[in-house]
This record gives structure tokens, C-alpha cells and sequence, in this order.
């Protein structure tokens, strides 16, 4: 019997200024690579929201986080969020490209 195979769309991937903040480092400034994917397993109805965040320069920052449309219910009661999962992704890459816009600036606002 084969297994799933899982369907994925990638949605977003670009490097995004932050300021990374890690136990026992100061603050730096760094642009992470920033990866979006939208998988679903074959015959499976629920989807899965992966945002990956690297960085060429420190091979120990990795950090992944799936995002079930359960585990988003959930997010969406604790944060007060005002989309629903359809269109959660498409909002966080319009997040993620002011982000990137606003690079130039000292202090940018949202």
C-alpha cells in the first residue's frame, strides 16, 4: 500500500530584515530566508501551513512551524485574528512584503 503524497504549493519565499533575538546573544539584524508552503496529503481534506525561517549566515537558526486549519482555529481565538485559514496566507505574504519594503527605514510601521 503506498503512502499519502503530499500536494504542495509554494507561496512565499524571499529574504525579510529582521531582528533576530536568540538566549545569551545580543540582538542582530539579518535577513532571514522566509518560506511559505501549502500542503495537503492526497486523500487527505486537511491542509498544512509550513513557515520555514533560516539564515545562510548561522546554520543553527532554523525554525519550522506547521499550521494545521485545526491548529489555526486556535490561533485565530488566542490572537483575535479577523481572517479565516483560506485567507491567512495570502495575508501573511502582504505582511511579509511591507516588511521587506520597509527595510529602508529606522522605524517602520504596519
Amino acid at each position: 500500500m503506498d503512502s499519502p503524497t503530499p500536494t504542495d504549493e509554494d507561496l512565499y519565499k524571499n529574504e525579510v530584515p529582521v531582528i533576530v533575538k536568540q538566549p545569551e546573544r545580543d540582538p542582530r539584524r539579518a535577513l532571514l530566508c522566509v518560506q511559505l508552503r501549502l500542503s495537503q496529503l492526497r486523500g487527505r481534506v486537511a491542509r498544512v501551513l509550513r513557515l520555514q525561517l533560516s539564515d545562510e549566515k548561522d546554520a543553527e537558526l532554523l525554525h519550522l512551524l506547521d499550521i494545521s486549519e485545526d491548529d489555526f482555529h486556535a490561533l485565530k481565538a488566542e490572537q483575535s485574528l479577523l481572517v479565516d485559514f483560506e485567507t491567512f496566507p495570502s495575508k501573511l505574504v502582504e505582511l511579509l512584503a511591507q516588511c521587506v519594503a520597509a527595510a529602508a527605514h529606522e522605524t517602520p510601521r504596519f
